[in-house]
């Protein structure tokens, strides 16, 4: 009966024009929602595959409750959590649509937000199309940031010619230019750079997309801006807290070597893009100061905040400075979202 169910789902969707990849785990309160957002105003053909990262909880049955009356959903089920860097390349891999989207799964998006990216991407034939994030806080307050608002969405220097530039020039300060989740590509470009991506197989999870971004943005020839189209980026309660626990510190702190480690590699070795590695040193000096900070700020015992500071510095170097003025771009919380005029 399952292979018959498997059939038919393929069938009716064997030709999809959008991939819409949401890696998962452990998203029981939040995936639910993540999906109907999608599903309830996409009209473009499209599939949904969701890639389970090995989930202890409820919310792979909630998948597979919900793929029994939406046929579009695929399913790829990982059997024990690999890392978000991995379960989006096993999405990757499975999408069978000329462009690609993320949805983070404890996140959704605005009606209509994949078919405003698509209709964009076609109609300017371009190799990426970008929506704007709006920020929705632990209070559920949404906002958007001032400056990544206008960078690099409405940024008269922002030119098809020079895009991969003005991603290393602004060296880490708006996030919005890496991250995979507030855009669409073209498959191609993935499928174009797959081997090199294989190349990272450690586990994962923060700065993922960094590396994503700083392979596939070179390749893009031509964007298209649609601000129309809202990403919901949620903060939630229980983050705060969960980054208190030492444990997970070190694991971010891992993170970031292993991504850090990767992308230096990849600019060394390739003579094009040797230019940026004094923008690839000040995007990691900026999260040096940021993270100085984080940990400073954490409710630890000092012996273990001189653990954390000692790991950092073998990643950005032994003088890190504070933070500074420019770099609150990253946490400016400025412009109440206003849903009236535009939706949720």
């Amino acid at each position: 009966m399952e292979l018959l169910k498997s059939w038919i789902r393929n069938l009716l969707f064997l030709k999809p024009q959008l991939s819409i990849i949401i890696p998962f785990y452990n998203s029981e309160d939040y995936i639910l929602k993540c999906m109907e957002s999608i599903v309830l105003h996409t009209k473009v053909p499209y599939e949904i595959v969701c890639v389970n990262d090995g989930s202890t909880d409820k919310s792979l049955a909630i998948v597979n409750r919900f793929r029994l009356t939406h046929p579009q959903v695929r399913l790829v089920d990982l059997k024990i959590n690999t890392g978000l860097y991995y379960a989006r390349l096993m999405g990757i891999l499975r999408a069978r649509g000329k462009y690609i989207g993320f949805v983070d799964s404890d996140d959704y998006v605005s009606d209509g937000y994949f078919d405003l990216l698509y209709e964009s991407a076609v109609n300017s034939s371009s190799d990426i199309s970008v929506g704007q994030i709006v920020n929705v806080n632990a209070n559920n307050v949404k906002y958007v940031q001032t400056r990544c608002a206008v960078f690099p969405y409405t940024s008269e220097k922002a030119t098809d010619s020079n895009l991969y530039d003005l991603y290393w020039k602004q060296q880490g300060k708006c996030y919005h230019w890496h991250v995979v989740w507030n855009k669409i590509y073209k498959r191609k470009l993935f499928m174009d750079n797959i081997e090199l991506l294989k190349k990272q197989t450690e586990h994962l999870v923060m700065l993922e997309d960094f590396i994503f971004s700083s392979i596939i943005l070179k390749d893009v020839n031509k964007y298209s801006v649609n601000t129309q189209a809202k990403y919901f980026y949620v903060e939630h309660k229980s983050a705060a807290t969960k980054n208190e626990n030492y444990t997970v510190v070190c694991k971010n702190i891992s993170d970031m070597k292993i991504a850090f480690s990767y992308v230096e590699t990849f600019l060394k070795e390739n003579l094009s893009y040797r230019k940026f590695i004094d923008d690839f040193a000040g995007w990691k000096s900026r999260y040096g100061r940021y993270w100085k900070r984080n940990i400073q700020n954490l409710k630890l015992q000092q012996k273990e905040k001189q653990l954390l500071m000692n790991s950092l510095k073998k990643i950005v170097g032994e003088d890190i400075e504070d933070v500074t003025a420019t770099d609150e771009f990253y946490y400016e919380q400025s412009v109440i979202f206003d849903e009236t005029h535009n939706g949720s």
